[in-house]
């Protein structure tokens, strides 16, 4: 599998003489599912599109991936005439009936095929640049365009992009977003394009309003801004960030000619843009979360759906649609690892053992993995260090004797963390491992090293635990309590309040056992 812990399922429509015939191909695995016969003609349709025995082998192939432990990436390989249609909005998971195109495991683009496309060299994180510009007119009887916050749209993108640097265009009346000016600063070479500017679709055409010294709009066309781009060469920025008005295309015409994809053939290789009226305010919530994880890994699909899980409850939230035709969609080079001689052939002692029922997992579409993750990075976070958490479906490789592997991270591990729901009471596997760490506990002489989670609401828990002398162990420790926050996306404020309340506690406790 790819590094980057997720896989990649291809769902391609193809023109039939009665309809489409859709396939699934899990790359990685070199699976494929199909063909099936369905019929797509406007938007509703999608809704329905994976029912029965395609709908099957979509979650066959959601099972397998995630249960590697990986992350679902689906690239939607589309006839022209199908881009009109919101698959963003309306394409949903036959998991867990919720969009694809904010779930948090399954990672929504469309992917644009096609020959004659330059080869994609991309530079380490160290060495991008980000180009920022907007174009904020002053509105006029002929042009009554609403009023861009130049200062804020830019103050935003600069907080989020503190790791690059940057060029600004449209701060001040000597560097407005003229045509020129575009121009000139492109061809000096960015990585990163991030135009604001109104836009319009007109007679087949997607059009853009830039402005003159004067702050007059001035109109550029799609078709111009695509051979500039193309002219760039080997200079042509890797993402180009559109929030313009409609400029993904207005959903009734051929959205093939809409500014996004157009860019895209023209040699970028993805563009992110907005397909349909994007309000401001969601822009600004969404741009600073898409910049903010797309620098965690560079995974640009990725950002692009937890960004549009951020802005679920705006209407919004499903109008950014992100078309490219990078393979894996990572903006930058990865860094070679630098391979040390081994001095041991034991795996490092996990400090922190986190016991879960494995169907809670899978009927969370991964949430309690992904839980354990976000937590690992911010014990990182806030310590410095790389505190290892283990979960048996992350820490166990291919061959590995899975028994074996727990029971040893159970002898080793420093705190114990149970996640609480009906099904984890009732498991016998978890209660084994919580028997056996609280043999581990005993001997390190402690009784504070179990953390449990309350995540899912158990019912009459005081009468079980009552009941249950090993239970009863549960009840006598603190419970840190995740109910109100399942489901929510980890970078709301409280969801990440909680996540840091949880890793201090974590790592003053460490502190106090100590090396052992």
């Amino acid at each position: 599998m790819n590094p980057s812990s997720h896989e990649n399922l291809e769902i391609s429509l193809t023109p039939t003489a009665t309809g489409y015939a859709l396939m699934l191909r899990l790359m990685e695995r070199n699976l494929s599912r199909g063909p099936f016969a369905v019929s797509v003609e406007q938007s509703s349709d999608l809704k329905a599109l994976f029912v029965g025995e395609a709908g099957q082998a979509l979650r066959e192939c959601h099972a397998a991936v995630t249960g590697s432990g990986n992350d679902l990436h689906v690239r939607l390989l589309l006839p022209p005439d199908l881009h009109r249609l919101r698959w963003e909005e309306l394409l949903l998971s036959p998991v867990t009936q919720k969009p694809m195109a904010w779930s948090g495991d399954q990672w929504l683009s469309r992917y644009l095929s096609g020959e004659g496309y330059r080869p994609v060299v991309l530079r380490p994180k160290g060495n991008l640049r980000a180009l920022i510009a907007v174009a904020a007119p002053t509105p006029t009887p002929r042009f009554p365009l609403g009023i861009i916050d130049a200062d804020q749209q830019i103050a935003q993108v600069v907080a989020a992009l503190a790791q690059i640097p940057h060029t600004i265009l449209g701060d001040t009346e000597n560097s407005r977003t003229t045509w020129d000016r575009l121009a000139d600063t492109l061809r000096d070479g960015y990585d990163i394009l991030y135009l604001v500017a109104h836009g319009r679709f007109i007679n087949g055409e997607p059009v853009l309003y830039l402005v003159d010294e004067s702050n007059v709009v001035v109109s550029c066309t799609g078709s111009q801004l695509a051979d500039l781009l193309e002219s760039l060469g080997a200079r042509v920025p890797r993402l180009v960030v559109l929030t313009a008005c409609e400029g993904a295309g207005d959903g009734y015409s051929d959205a093939l000619a809409a500014l996004g994809p157009r860019l895209v053939r023209a040699g970028v290789p993805a563009v992110l843009a907005m397909q349909g009226t994007f309000s401001m305010a969601s822009n600004q919530r969404f741009v600073g979360v898409f910049f903010r994880e797309l620098l965690r890994d560079g995974i640009i699909a990725r950002a692009v759906n937890m960004a549009r899980q951020a802005i679920q409850n705006y209407p919004d939230w499903w109008m950014p649609v992100l078309y490219t035709h990078l393979p894996h969609e990572v903006l930058w080079e990865a860094e070679k690892a630098i391979t040390a001689p081994p001095v041991s052939h034991t795996d490092p002692a996990p400090l922190v053992f986190m016991s879960y029922n494995r169907f809670d997992d899978e009927f969370e579409a991964g949430a309690i993995t992904r839980l354990r993750a976000e937590l690992a990075r911010t014990l990182q976070f806030l310590s410095g260090e790389t505190i290892t958490i283990f979960q048996d479906t992350d820490a166990i490789r291919l061959g590995q004797n899975i028994q074996q592997r727990v029971d040893n991270a159970l002898a080793r591990a420093l705190l114990f963390i149970p996640i609480i729901t009906p099904g984890y009471l009732k498991s016998a596997a978890c209660r084994v491992e919580l028997q056996a760490f609280l043999q581990r506990e005993q001997q390190l002489g402690r009784n504070d090293l179990i953390l449990p989670i309350a995540y899912q609401r158990v019912v009459r828990f005081d009468a079980l635990v009552a009941s249950d002398p090993l239970l009863a162990h549960l009840s006598q420790r603190l419970m840190l309590d995740w109910q109100q926050l399942r489901g929510l996306p980890f970078t709301e404020p409280r969801v990440r309040s909680e996540l840091e309340r949880v890793a201090e506690q974590i790592i003053s406790l460490l502190d106090a056992v100590g090396p052992v």
